[in-house]
């Protein structure tokens, strides 16, 4: 937790309160960053964790064409990646980690349907074609 102590006199308390304001900002970044930064680069380990194989690459690939004409709200989101789901006969999160990786370059986001109305269609779409081209399955 961030304290801003008001106990400075004059100038020396309107800047404890912008360190405190840029601190603040900083953390909040750090958090939800994803939201208005393309992730440049992917820790090697989340590529693991988050299952980022061939298989995977070629689920993003297809993926990247339904949400370029997907309906871009939440439900809309949801039904093309359950439809999607269903038709390849695969779990859910076997297509969520690996996307949620490559949007936001993290593995802890909130739900999926929400980040990604959130991030935006035309940011995603970026995002996976970013990816795509820059990075190779692993092996």
């Amino acid at each position: 937790m961030v304290v801003c102590h008001l106990i400075y006199p004059n100038g020396k308390l309107v800047f404890v309160v912008v360190c405190c304001r840029i601190f603040i900002f900083y953390i909040a970044m750090s958090k939800i960053g994803y939201f208005f930064i393309d992730p440049k680069d992917y820790e090697e380990g989340a590529f693991r964790k988050a299952k980022v194989d061939g298989e995977a690459f070629n689920y993003l690939r297809e993926l990247k064409k339904l949400f370029q004409e997907s309906d871009w709200t939440t439900g809309g989101i949801e039904k093309t990646l359950r439809d999607y789901i269903a038709r390849k006969e695969i779990k859910l999160k076997t297509v969520v980690q690996p996307l949620r990786l490559v949007i936001t370059g993290t593995l802890a986001t909130p739900g999926i349907f929400d980040t990604l109305h959130y991030v935006g269609q035309e940011p995603v779409v970026r995002r996976l074609e970013n990816f795509l081209a820059n990075f190779r399955p692993p092996g």
